[in-house]
């Protein structure tokens, strides 16, 4: 009787021989302070299936080390895996500390890192500037001073100039400096110095987006242009400014809203009395929006799309505008999607990874037996600086295969390496009148 060998070539890991290469360090949160406990997340490559586990990470002094156990001596697939683990360090003290990340007694990775004071004496706006120096900085102690005549204020002990001073204000020039967090000192005759620990950081407007600097801001749909069925789209974008201050933002798209005229380029302040208004510029996929972390809070987003050729049936429909605490780092789901041809129906799926990943999509039935229905796989393409990572599923397309009309339980399954956060909208378009129905994640 013939028989069928099935054969696949194994590795024995053993510890020592274990090959291993660290791809990227990240912090969690965005913006490190002594008030947010920090995760450090260690990605890496292996030359086989078996993968290192996390040690317990210490901290000594300034130091934190992090320890990387590598596999016991298993049968191994010889295959590139990516890994990635978390280690949870807690809240620190302000300071400069170096971490250090170590397997098998060896160090795999050395760096330095600054958590910044979350309580310091004096108030920084914006707290964030290109390394050129240029622009304002205004400086407000959090302490009563009888009079900030004769103040000095220096940036890594390099002196800033003081521009004007305005009663408990003092509005400065920072010095150039390399990209990075700096202390702030306020030093005035005869007084103890205010030290702002990590209060103020350096970006480069030219190289990679500094996201301890700024908060990413998803946009998830901007278009400009003839539909299905003679409609026409556009698509407007609202920011209000709700600080007391301007902020500044970095964006390939929105129009320019500055108190003063013209805008500083590249930098753009979004203004404290006016919106912005968006309509030229097409991203059918989405795009980045990104502002300095002290203002982020006080923005407020709105975003509507629109057909002109119904606009006496409809103003439009409101998208959610993502922030980062939006995106979901597991599973999600969408509900009650219905499976009805006279419905156009799409799902959008978004990320700010950098890299490609698959997305499971899984349809539940919201009906007896609530069973699933289906499922399919999507890559979703990898970010850019200004455009997310993007997917889209026709569902209609995909109902078709179903008996049922629905409704449907759409369930997001984003890659198990790496944890990343993603957010998806299924827009629903009614064929004869146009007006779009959004499900979003709750």
């Amino acid at each position: 009787m013939p028989r069928l060998v099935l054969g696949f070539a194994l590795v024995i890991c053993a510890a020592g021989a274990f090959a291993d290469t660290i791809t990227d360090i990240s912090f969690t949160p965005g913006p490190l302070t002594s008030h947010t406990a920090l995760t450090v997340v260690v990605r890496g490559m292996a030359d086989s299936s078996c993968l290192p586990a996390p040690g317990k990470p210490s901290v000594s002094g300034t130091t934190i080390t992090l320890t990387l156990v590598p596999p016991p001596p298993l049968p191994c697939l010889p295959v590139i895996t990516e890994w990635s683990i978390p280690f949870f360090i807690g809240t620190l003290a302000p300071g400069k500390y170096e971490l250090v990340t170590m397997m098998d007694g060896a160090v795999l990775d050395r760096r330095s890192v600054v958590i910044a004071d979350a309580d310091p004496p004096i108030r920084i706006v914006e707290n964030v500037g290109p390394t050129s120096g240029s622009g304002g900085v205004a400086i407000e102690p959090r302490v009563s001073l009888p009079s900030l005549q004769g103040a000095t204020v220096t940036f890594d002990d390099l002196p800033a100039t003081v521009v004007s001073t305005v009663g408990t204000r003092l509005q400065v020039s920072p010095p150039p400096h390399a990209a990075g967090p700096v202390t702030v000192k306020l030093a005035i005759s005869g007084r103890a110095t205010l030290t702002a620990f990590g209060g103020f950081r350096y970006v480069d407007l030219n190289g990679a987006v500094d996201r301890a600097a700024f908060e990413a801001i998803l946009i998830p749909l901007i278009f400009a242009g003839k539909g299905a069925f003679g409609s026409e789209w556009t698509t407007d974008l609202w920011v209000y400014n709700g600080n007391a201050f301007d902020v500044t933002q970095l964006g390939p798209f929105i129009t320019r809203v500055c108190i003063v005229a013209p805008c500083p380029s590249p930098l753009e302040a979004l203004s404290t009395v006016k919106y912005g208004t968006l309509g030229a510029q097409p991203f059918p996929r989405g795009a980045i929006m990104y502002v300095f972390r002290d203002g982020g809070p006080g923005l407020h987003f709105g975003l509507r799309v629109r057909d002109l050729t119904r606009q006496a049936e409809a103003l439009g429909t409101e998208i959610p505008v993502v922030r980062e605490r939006d995106l979901r780092a597991g599973a999600f789901s969408l509900p009650d999607v219905p499976n009805d041809g006279r419905y156009r129906v799409k799902l959008r799926i978004y990320s700010l990874e950098t890299r490609k990943g698959p997305v499971v999509v899984r349809f539940h039935r919201m009906t007896f037996p609530f069973t699933q229905a289906g499922t399919t796989m999507v890559e979703a393409s990898a970010a850019t600086r200004d455009t997310p990572a993007y997917a889209e599923v026709d569902l209609e397309q995909i109902f078709a295969e179903f008996t049922e009309q629905g409704p449907f339980r759409v369930e997001i399954r984003p890659p198990l390496i790496g944890k990343p956060a993603y957010w998806a909208f299924i827009s629903i378009t009614n064929n004869q009148t146009q007006h779009v129905t959004v499900v979003t994640p709750h």
